[in-house]
């Protein structure tokens, strides 16, 4: 998971989007643990879009002191994506 991470964020610096060191790994994570409690249909998959990511990490690094450097960072991310997944997925039904 770390190595995709990894990818993921050098392709977004390829593409001159600026995200935080971890912020692919937090967002892996829920994912995860959104598949864990919402199985996919077959022939379905997970979509997240930078565009939702993007301004809900600029808010998190305003909102906490330090910003990505606050160790509670990377969880606090993961959380939100996870609810912000949850959410989504209400939506959609």
């Amino acid at each position: 998971m770390k190595g995709a991470a990894d990818s993921i964020e050098a392709e977004w610096r390829r593409r001159q989007i600026v995200v935080p060191p971890g912020v692919a790994i937090a967002m892996y994570r829920a994912m995860f643990a959104h598949m864990r409690e919402f199985p996919l249909v077959s022939g379905t998959f997970y979509n997240i879009s930078t565009e939702r990511v993007l301004p809900l990490v600029q808010r998190l690094e305003s909102e906490l002191p330090g910003g990505h450097t606050n160790p509670s960072f990377s969880k606090t991310l993961e959380s939100r994506l996870l609810e912000m997944m949850k959410t989504s997925r209400s939506q959609e039904q």
